[in-house]
């Protein structure tokens, strides 16, 4: 392709097809030498021309002969171009003369023309032109280069010398100046001028020998790319190419570009940028330089036919300190960028970010494409396991599927990353973040996230769907197992949460009763750091544990609050609730905790009810103490801070040798209490794996009897004492009941008629005993013959050493009193620790005159001690006492009874036989006796004499006993009879033995 000289001189370079239809600014201006006359030199020089080419006057030498006709041309051939002179206006002087000379020029591929024009321009008297001659520019219409180019050339700087001998130098200077649809003007404040009114322009001037090798240098002002706006060039080297011959030094075409003239690289023209500084959008800044613009050098860009054609790329443009997008960390490590023909072949970069709800200083790497939109699509490049400190959640694992976008939005970024994945939260429910013992900590593990957003502008974080999904580790609140109900989060402002809906097993054990509802939420803020956003965690709030469990004979409602971290409790919840026990309900004070790795629980109440609580027939409840625990132990001895304390009064502890169990104390009555009132306690004592540890009770009930006072203080008492009978391991042993346990749970005095019981079944002792007190006294007419009026006192015990079964003893009896005339007593004794025989009642030994020990048939045997055996016996008794009428007075009193036994003496052994007694140790023995005696008498009281004489004085009884081997060994007979009438006495004593006693022989 050959090229018209002039059309370098116009513009230098050819963008193929040319049009008038470009988008350009108001200000195309055309230089002219005066404007108003510009229109008629351009028509006088088409004249000029076209007279010539008619006419055919053309010469290749002036003379004064030619130059006398004109219009003349002077045509040369320049380059193998030709080239006309249009002379007219010649002027003959005596130095030769002067002419006005015109010269048109196409610029090829157009109809356009360049018009030159010189006036005065003389010559010699021969004809030759004198010196040098200068045409100056006259007129050029804006030449378009391209679709999106136009040249406006200069007046100033467009010339053209020659001489005698021909064409000397071009002179061409003027402006390129690109369409918008190519490159925009950049603003001052770097932004680029979309308005309309400004193109850029790059100016040049050059002057040439050959007008088929012209290169300029061009200045081109800053200037951006409407393909990758905000990236601003700024050229620092660039040469405008005009030459067939000759490319710009050094020139290097970027890769890919679609070069035409491949193998003659000389043909090609156009603006070879051969350095620029190449500005990053004004959101990439580095933020410890004053918040300046990224700059990066680049080479070797083109702009041709074909538009604007280049590639750049740079390493560490900024790093995690010196830049941010938002308020978010941001690096660049790496950029590189590919435009050819206008058109954005790719554009990238890549570095780390910092997403603010990580942990500190971690970053992640991203990668960015720009879109040929203009969009920035981030993409984040490694998904390590993390942590979210804002949640407190570790072992993060991000999925493919998150996501990273950046916009820019008015030069500034607005970041958002959008995470799918899943993640253990862990917060500590202490007022350490870093708390790490389990019993203080919320976990939830494996808990899958998906569109948890979080973005540089407000709302600054959302949340998506949360979903339980692993199984790895039971989910636990403060060391209790749950079950997930649901997952949310929110946010307002600078402020998040994610709240956790819980169903919490806080019974321990796995009671499936023993459940509750209540929600935790994990809070969270923003800040900034630096200028940096983050977000940070704040607490973790946990609201108010609803229980409603139901387990048959206890039932727990209500709201508990949450304790964390006390002294011997650990962490837990308490608080008052309503509570059922059996029938009861009542208002409790309930605790649910762990410490160490014991879960521990006890509700406990107290009440007083003035009208009661009918419970079965005419029988009321009037107050309640105590209630139920899990792993706890009832105390009496305060605990410092009082969160043991019960309504009740008592205290409990953790133990972990403990199971569930039940304690209580109530008060009942009758719908009159002064026909029956009493108090009871009981007690049923789990151990941890569910087996029975004890089980007591104990109680009492008056009836006839003035009320019982009823109230707090008497309950409190009451209840409280259940902790001192808690710690007696056997309520009664050998020894029937322990009267000052039992009379701990009295409240008022006895009535006519009164029972204590005590049952206690202790497992652990491996020992059982039940036992009943009765006290009769009814207005003095029927009463109890023991002490205290004591009617009946029975027990029965076991356990590995020993055991018993005892209503009553030889010592006390069961029997009553009828108006103190008669008196029946009875006992009976089984076991392996009987006490010895009785000897005859005191009444017997007196009519004989004898002691009880002289009269006591089985003091040898008695001194071995208790063993086992069998024994019961029974007596009744008649006394008047001391009656009296008038002078006279009188006392009649009769009894019988029998005590038998069969006791194992072991090896003992008796005087004069060998072996052990009895059958093989087995050693039975009795006594039977009865006894009469009366006396009628008259006081006298004479001057002589004072005194009482008995007028009749009689007594007797009847002793049988010892009964062995041949079961009649011996037996033992006694009669006294003693009379006195007037003043004759007598006595009368007989003693008869059949068989021989028995002596145990002494060791």
């Amino acid at each position: 392709m050959k090229k018209y000289i002039l059309s370098i001189l116009f513009f230098c370079f050819s963008f193929g097809v040319f049009a008038e239809a470009a988008s350009f600014s108001s200000s195309d201006t055309t230089t002219t030498i005066l404007a108003a006359k510009v229109d008629s030199l351009v028509s006088r020089a088409d004249w000029l021309m076209a007279v010539l080419q008619e006419t055919n006057n053309f010469t290749e030498n002036l003379t004064p002969d030619n130059l006398a006709s004109v219009p003349i041309g002077l045509k040369r051939q320049i380059g193998g171009k030709n080239y006309i002179l249009a002379i007219e206006n010649v002027s003959f002087d005596t130095h030769g003369g002067s002419f006005t000379a015109f010269m048109r020029l196409p610029v090829p591929g157009t109809n356009k023309m360049v018009y030159f024009m010189g006036r005065n321009i003389r010559f010699s008297s021969n004809g030759g032109i004198m010196g040098d001659a200068r045409l100056q520019f006259l007129y050029c219409a804006p030449i378009p280069l391209s679709s999106k180019a136009r040249l406006l050339t200069d007046q100033q700087k467009c010339f053209v010398d020659f001489n005698c001998n021909g064409f000397k130098r071009l002179g061409f200077g003027g402006k390129v100046e690109f369409s918008p649809d190519m490159l925009l003007p950049e603003k001052p404040d770097g932004k680029p001028d979309y308005s309309g009114t400004h193109n850029v322009t790059g100016t040049f001037e050059t002057v040439a020998n050959d007008f088929d090798d012209m290169l300029a240098v061009c200045k081109i002002e800053p200037f951006q790319t409407p393909k990758l706006p905000g990236f601003s060039f700024h050229v620092s080297d660039a040469v405008f190419d005009f030459s067939d011959l000759h490319n710009a030094p050094s020139m290097a075409f970027p890769k890919d570009y679609p070069n035409v003239y491949e193998g003659n690289d000389e043909l090609w023209r156009g603006v070879y940028i051969r350095s620029v500084v190449v500005k990053m959008p004004q959101a990439f800044k580095n933020k410890t330089d004053d918040g300046k613009r990224i700059e990066l050098g680049a080479q070797n860009l083109i702009i041709d036919d074909q538009g604007f054609s280049g590639y750049f790329d740079a390493k560490n443009l900024l790093t995690l300190k010196q830049g941010s997008v938002g308020k978010w960390a941001f690096s660049i490590n790496s950029l590189g960028v590919g435009i050819i023909a206008n058109q954005l072949k790719y554009a990238s970069f890549g570095g780390e970010i910092m997403i603010p709800i990580t942990k500190q200083d971690e970053s992640f790497s991203y990668g960015c494409t720009i879109s040929s939109d203009n969009e920035y699509l981030f993409a984040i490049q490694n998904l390590k396991a993390t942590s979210f400190d804002v949640f407190k959640a570790a072992n993060v694992q991000l999925y493919p599927s998150s996501s990273l976008t950046i916009k820019l939005v008015d030069d500034q970024f607005n970041a958002k990353a959008v995470l799918n994945g899943k993640m253990d939260i862990t917060p500590s429910l202490t007022e350490n973040p870093d708390e790490t013992s389990s019993a203080n900590k919320f976990t939830l593990a494996e808990i899958e996230f998906e569109h948890l957003t979080v973005q540089t502008e407000a709302p600054f974080i959302t949340f998506g769907a949360f979903a339980l999904t692993g199984n790895k580790n039971a989910p636990q609140l403060a060391g209790f197992p749950l079950t997930v109900k649901s997952i949310k989060g929110g946010s307002l402002g600078d402020k998040s949460f994610i709240g956790v809906d819980l169903g919490l097993n806080i019974g321990g054990g796995g009671e499936a009763g023993f459940k509750a509802d209540t929600r935790v939420n994990v809070c969270s803020k923003m800040v900034e750091v630096d200028g940096l956003q983050r977000w940070i965690y704040d607490k973790t709030q946990l609201e108010k544990v609803l229980i409603d469990a139901d387990m048959g004979a206890i039932a727990l409602k209500g709201s508990l609050d949450f304790f964390k971290e006390a002294p011997i409790y650990g962490s837990g919840f308490h608080g008052t609730i309503d509570a059922r026990f059996s029938s009861i309900e009542v208002k409790a004070h309930a605790m649910f905790g762990k410490v160490g790795a014991l879960r521990y629980w006890n509700a406990d109440a107290l009440m007083t009810l003035e009208d009661g609580i009918p419970l079965a027939g005419a029988f009321k409840l009037n107050g309640f103490g105590g209630g139920a625990y899990k792993g706890m132990l009832q105390t009496d001895e305060p605990i410092a801070g009082g969160l043991g304390k019960m309504p009740s009064g008592m205290y409990y502890v953790p133990d972990e040798k403990l199971g569930l169990g039940v304690r209580a104390a109530v008060q009942l009555s009758a719908a009159t209490k002064a026909v029956f009132n009493g108090t009871a306690m009981f007690e049923m004592a789990f151990n941890k794996n569910g087996g029975l540890n004890r089980e007591l009770f104990l109680g009492n009930a008056n009836f006839i009897t003035p009320p019982a006072a009823f109230g707090t203080d008497e309950l409190t008492k009451l209840a409280g004492n259940v902790t001192t009978v808690a710690k007696q391991k056997n309520v009664g042993t050998g020894s029937n009941t322990d009267n000052s346990i039992i009379n701990l749970f009295r409240t008022g005095e006895r009535g006519s008629l009164s029972a204590d019981l005590s049952i206690d079944a202790n497992i652990e002792e491996k020992s059982f005993f039940a036992g009943l007190k009765t006290i009769v006294n009814v207005a003095d007419v029927l009463k109890g013959t023991g002490r205290d009026n004591l009617a009946g006192d029975a027990a029965m015990y076991f356990s590995p050493s020993e055991w018993f079964i005892k209503i009553g003893t030889p010592e006390e009896p069961i029997g009553l009193e009828l108006l103190h005339l008669a008196r029946a007593n009875a006992y009976f004794m089984v076991g392996n620790k009987i006490p010895g025989s009785p000897p005859p009642p005191a009444e017997v030994a007196s009519i004989l005159g004898e002691s009880r020990g002289s009269l006591d048939y089985m003091r040898d045997f008695n001194a071995l001690g208790t063993g086992k055996g069998i024994a019961f016996g029974a007596n009744l008794k008649f006394d008047t006492g001391d009656l009296s009428f008038l002078m006279f007075y009188a006392r009649f009193q009769a009894g019988l009874g029998f005590d038998m036994m069969l006791k194992d003496y072991g090896e003992a052994s008796c005087v004069g036989r060998t072996g052990p007694v009895g059958i093989n140790g087995w050693y039975a023995n009795g006594q039977v006796y009865g006894y009469f005696e009366g006396k009628i008498g008259i006081r006298v009281n004479l001057f002589m004499y004072k005194g009482n004489f008995d007028i009749v004085n009689i007594g007797g009884d009847l002793i049988a006993g010892q009964i062995t081997q041949s079961f009649l060994d011996a037996w033992n007979r006694r009669r006294s009879l003693q009379y006195s009438g007037g003043i004759n006495t007598g006595e009368l004593q007989i003693q008869v033995y059949l068989g021989r006693r028995m002596s145990i022989a002494s060791s």
